[in-house]
């Protein structure tokens, strides 16, 4: 198992927060302090009962998890004529790394 490298709790807020704001809303991202992880809940369409969460414990793990997600969403989406969710990039936006300092 991976460990995470981030182990202030403000930090792990931050990144959250800012990977949110970067998705544009489409996910809901949280830092759980305990397990020293993220979880991610994914806000647009799914055709799966029971919608989707994913973890990781690197801003960089979680990025690549959710990209596969909202890659599935798009096509569930445009499927259903509804909303469909931007294309995420295959690495984390380099806006947020300067911003960041790379962790």
């Amino acid at each position: 198992m991976s460990r995470s490298l981030i182990v202030d709790p403000a930090l792990g807020r931050w990144w959250a927060a800012r990977i949110e704001q970067e998705v544009g809303h489409w996910w809901l991202i949280v830092w759980a302090t305990h397990g020293q992880h993220f979880a991610a809940f994914y806000r647009g369409h799914w055709d799966k009962q029971g919608g989707v969460c994913r973890t990781g414990r690197t801003p960089h793990e979680l990025w690549a998890r959710m990209r596969e997600v909202q890659q599935e969403g798009r096509r569930q989406a445009m499927a259903a004529h509804v909303t469909v969710p931007p294309v995420l990039s295959e690495q984390l936006p380099e806006s947020l790394l300067s911003r960041a300092g790379q962790p």
